[in-house]
């Protein structure tokens, strides 16, 4: 018994040797049916943990021991298969760097050191830029640094930096410290642009502490970022000409973007100052709206000019359209005004006078065809009978203008008997015309011109005069013939 009880305190004093200088393995002789579940413990600093160690073979089990310097210890008995475990409680975990032992108590040769791993997540993670504070510079170069508070294992550590959601970099830990520590992490470099105004960064801490325990994750605030950066407008330049018509409105617009906001100012055709917003609007262009417009974007990062070329002109097309409308309407009313002022009352006569001989020389004419209709061959009898009677009655008048040339030229007597007797001859010309009807005294007066009045204009007024002249002449001989028959 003594022989055995110093052979089981040395072993003890080795694998105690070797639990403080941190061996794994107590190095066993021999087969050793340790167990212990779970075969690895991952927990946080100040939490609770159990760690159970068992030695059976073949349904047998043998007493086991746990050598730690922490917790308690208890030893369970399991009456329906007689396994015996011995469990290792701890209920604060504050220890670091320590390797539990289970032994068997009869066989100190055959031990298992608990893999244990304690850890401390951060107690604050923030982030900010280098050297730097206030609002970004487009264009300027800058890091972002992450500062972890208290966090231990650091050798673990590993920090990632993102842009929103996107990953900028990740740095991992090269510290040694076996303690407590807090550490700064800085990111690469990067340019600022317009488009980080408004972006937030941040920042997380992980401890990688493998695959038995969940990985314990620290993120930063959300650092939102501002950015200045000169105008830069929404329209570029354009020279070619704004057509504007007189007396329509028009609007400029020069509209930029930028941070700060711009300032605006616009100058005129005549180098003067028009207007200070992001529009220049005219109610009614006139001609000295037209020319060169320079609109100006003004902040502290610098400027941006936007020119509009305005040509104000006259739209022609309507002007001409309304002047076209215009001397239509005069034409048409010049129209009616000679229809019922000179056609209607002047030449109404004249068509009415030559009407019959034009309308049978077409009845003729359309008469002639091998297919005329009977009405047809009636309106050309017609017409035959009106064309013997204007020869009857031309040949009556030529008669009666005979009788007067040869009175005209007989001798003084005769001379004297005709002019004592005047009516003779201008009862032959009343016989002519009483013989013959209206239409076709008037064709023969027709015929015997040739000429219709119509082609004729001059000779209608001379013709009516004399006619007028006869019918006077006429009257006042049927007059004198009255007072003749009443003297005889």
């Amino acid at each position: 018994m003594d022989m055995l009880a110093l052979r089981l305190s040395f072993y003890l004093a080795v694998c105690m040797l070797e639990v403080v200088h941190g061996s794994d393995t107590c190095m066993p002789k021999g087969g050793c049916p340790i167990m212990i579940t779970p075969s690895r413990i991952v927990v946080q600093y100040g939490s609770r943990f159990h760690a159970d160690c068992s030695s059976c073979v073949n349904g047998s089990c043998k007493e086991t021991k746990w050598e730690t310097p922490t917790g308690s210890k208890e030893t369970l008995n399991n009456s329906n298969n007689g396994i015996n475990k011995t469990r290792w409680n701890v209920d604060h975990a504050t220890e670091w760097d320590i390797k539990p032992m289970c032994y068997e108590d009869t066989n100190a040769d055959c031990c298992t050191v608990l893999a244990f791993t304690l850890y401390k997540p951060p107690d604050n993670v923030s982030i900010s830029f280098v050297n730097h504070t206030g609002p970004l510079l487009e264009g300027h170069q800058y890091n972002l640094q992450c500062r972890v508070q208290n966090v231990r294992p650091i050798q673990n550590l590993a920090v990632t930096f993102y842009k929103g959601d996107t990953i900028l970099d990740s740095v991992q830990s090269r510290s040694s410290e076996n303690t407590t520590v807090t550490e700064t992490f800085t990111s690469f470099s990067f340019n600022s642009s317009r488009g980080d105004d408004g972006v937030q960064y941040w920042c997380e801490a992980k401890l990688n502490l493998g695959q038995q325990g969940p990985p314990p994750v620290t993120m930063s605030e959300r650092l939102t970022t501002t950015v200045y950066f000169k105008p830069k407008t929404v329209q570029g330049s354009t020279l070619d000409p704004i057509s504007i018509t007189v007396g329509e409105p028009f609007q400029l617009n020069c509209t930029a973007h930028s941070n700060p906001r711009p300032a605006y100012s616009w100058t005129g055709p005549d180098n003067t100052t028009v207007g200070n917003g992001s529009d220049f609007s005219v109610q009614s262009a006139g001609f000295e709206h037209k020319g060169l417009y320079v609109c100006a974007a003004r902040n502290s990062q610098g400027s941006a000019t936007v020119k509009f070329n305005v040509d104000v002109g006259v739209d022609w097309l309507p002007i001409i359209a309304g002047v076209s409308a215009l001397l239509l309407v005069i034409c048409a009313v010049v129209g009616v005004f000679v229809y019922y002022t000179y056609y209607k009352k002047t030449k109404m006569g004249q068509y009415q006078t030559v009407h019959v001989t034009e309308q049978n020389r077409s009845k003729d004419k359309q008469g002639h065809g091998p297919h005329g209709s009977a009405e047809e061959g009636i309106d050309e009898k017609e017409g035959m009978r009106k064309r013997k009677e204007a020869t009857r009655g031309r040949a009556e008048l030529e008669k009666a203008r005979q009788g007067r040339v040869e009175t005209e030229e007989g001798s003084s007597s005769a001379r004297v008997s005709s002019t004592s007797h005047p009516q003779q001859n201008r009862r032959r010309m009343k016989t002519g015309r009483r013989n013959l009807s209206g239409e076709a005294w008037e064709t023969a007066l027709c015929s015997k011109r040739r000429v219709p009045w119509s082609a004729d204009p001059s000779r209608k007024e001379e013709e009516q005069q004399e006619e007028e002249k006869e019918q006077e002449e006429e009257e006042v001989e049927r007059q004198k013939e009255e007072g003749e028959e009443k003297q005889e």
